[in-house]
């Protein structure tokens, strides 16, 4: 889904006189956090390079040994066209490059 809700406590937190001084509350809120774009990230290693490339060639190609895991396949799709195909390699150079 690619959205996080991160949730404090909505309840009053009273810190101990003796610790800080004061007691303080803290109020809590509801953030929301998007996820950062990870297409292109093939082999799910947190960044984009030319290894992510290399290997979704090879998949490509239909190479046994190229293996994807599962959210790697769904980053694979680096053009959001829908489909696996050597057209995300370009895509994946091309941001490589700085171009897209």
């Amino acid at each position: 889904d690619g959205e996080f809700n991160v949730v404090t406590f909505t309840d009053a937190i009273k810190y101990q006189k003796e610790k800080l001084g004061e007691e303080y509350q803290l109020v809590g809120e509801t953030v929301q956090i998007e996820r950062a774009d990870e297409s292109g990230d093939v082999n799910v290693s947190g960044s984009v390079d030319v290894s992510d490339a290399v290997l979704l060639s090879r998949f490509c190609a239909e190479d046994s040994e190229a293996v994807i895991s599962d959210e790697g396949i769904e980053n694979a799709d680096a053009n959001k066209d829908g489909q696996i195909n050597l057209d995300d390699t370009v895509t994946i150079l091309r941001k490589i490059a700085l171009l897209e």
